[in-house]
């Protein structure tokens, strides 16, 4: 009778329908052993030569798809998968950026211009009265 490795799994091969996957070699595939142990996360013990792990730990039940269904994962939110982060597009060249940036500045100050050109002016008679009531408030005040 062959038992599950994986903690917290009581499937055996007498009382479960599923298939039973073998170790990698501890010394002819290093990197793949130790990711399967670090996955299955036991400290005080490592896998031997007769060790197995049930269909039930692997995505749709095939070894290819690598080692991730645990009870410990179970209530998570989202699916175990390859969490890349999303592509992203590439820029505009500061070129562009620049050209933009000044187009938008000319227009802001044609717009200023045009706006000064519109107000409403004092006449010279005004402006002349203006000064000379300013100089009068000036000698009064001293």
């Amino acid at each position: 009778m062959v038992n599950c490795f994986v903690p917290d799994c009581d499937h055996h091969s007498d009382s479960h329908t599923c298939r039973f996957f073998g170790f990698p070699n501890k010394m002819k595939k290093k990197e793949e052993f130790n990711c399967r142990t670090r996955l299955i996360r036991i400290q005080d013990r490592e896998p031997g030569e007769h060790s197995r792990v049930c269909s039930c730990h692997f995505r749709e039940g095939k070894k290819s798809s690598g080692l991730e269904i645990f009870k410990r994962n179970g209530d998570k939110i989202f699916p175990a998968g390859n969490n890349k982060p999303p592509k992203t597009k590439k820029k505009p060249a500061l070129k562009e950026d620049s050209f933009n940036v000044q187009t938008i500045v000319q227009s802001f100050l044609a717009a200023e211009d045009e706006r000064k050109e519109n107000l409403p002016r004092p006449s010279t008679e005004q402006v002349i009265l203006a000064t000379e009531v300013d100089v009068l408030k000036r000698e009064l005040a001293t």
